[in-house]
């Protein structure tokens, strides 16, 4: 392999792999490699979807770039439990501890020559992007998909699909996002879905979480905001507010929160 000079982030989503091909498509692959961090643990029910691995691997086809993925073995629920730390919607530490600390361990270990790293951020994420600067200093952030002309998911996933690449089930599932199966940092409709495809992935994350709640008191990754207040919401307590008869949760959530973006 040559000299690494591009690090191209791959999360598993549309976005991270549309700014690598835009990126290839103007400068070409040479010096670059894609990066990806898997987040999981020992158990079934924690990390990607299968599927979505199955997509990254495609992925890495069609750039024709090395992928390189890393893993550093713990789960989300190890991380909160070595933390005394419940990941939530609004603070996920999993993302640094599972994702961007590993990444960043292995290029300056492999690549402390890599000038640039490409992130799949469009426009409407624009808040999002001193904090990503900041986070990988001093390497220079790019963001393709703020280039004119600007892409966003829905036109990112029918480029994909001319190119002959199948979309990760996930979104074909109806989630925003094409990570974890449960991401503590989506939103209520994003955990409703999960129970209602994957309940055995729920029912784990229910019993860490009750596991996490028995040693560290009244915390809860969801929040309830009905009534004009907000509180925490257990997903035992979101599960069985759902089952019964007014039963319900936002619409809006998954689009808001719509998973962690955490790469």
């Amino acid at each position: 392999m040559s000299a690494i000079h591009t690090i191209g982030t791959l999360s598993g989503g549309i976005g991270s792999w549309g700014a690598c091909r835009r990126w290839i498509d103007i400068n070409g692959p040479d010096g670059m490699v894609l990066l990806f961090a898997d987040v999981s643990g020992d158990d079934p029910e924690t990390g990607e979807d299968a599927d979505t691995l199955r997509f990254l691997n495609d992925c890495a086809a069609d750039l024709g770039t090395p992928l390189v993925k890393i893993r550093d073995g713990r789960s989300i629920w190890d991380v909160f439990t070595e933390k005394h730390w419940l990941g939530n919607t609004q603070v996920a530490h999993c993302s640094w501890e599972l994702k961007t600390a590993p990444a960043r361990a292995w290029i300056d270990a492999n690549a402390p020559q890599a000038e640039r790293i490409i992130v799949g951020i469009d426009v409407t994420e624009a808040n999002r992007l001193p904090a990503i600067t900041g986070k990988w200093a001093p390497l220079e952030v790019v963001t393709p998909l703020f280039d004119r002309p600007m892409l966003w998911k829905p036109q990112l996933k029918q480029m994909a699909r001319d190119r002959g690449l199948r979309l990760p089930r996930m979104y074909e599932l109806g989630y925003a996002h094409a990570n974890c199966r449960i991401c503590v940092k989506a939103g209520h409709a994003s955990f409703a879905r999960t129970l209602r495809i994957w309940p055995e992935v729920y029912a784990y994350a229910e019993a860490q979480e009750e596991k996490f709640r028995a040693a560290h008191g009244d915390v809860a990754i969801l929040r309830d905001r009905t009534g004009g207040t907000t509180k925490p919401e257990t997903l035992r307590q979101f599960r069985e507010r759902l089952e019964s008869a007014n039963g319900g949760c936002s619409l809006f959530d998954e689009l808001e929160e719509g998973g962690c973006a955490c790469f």
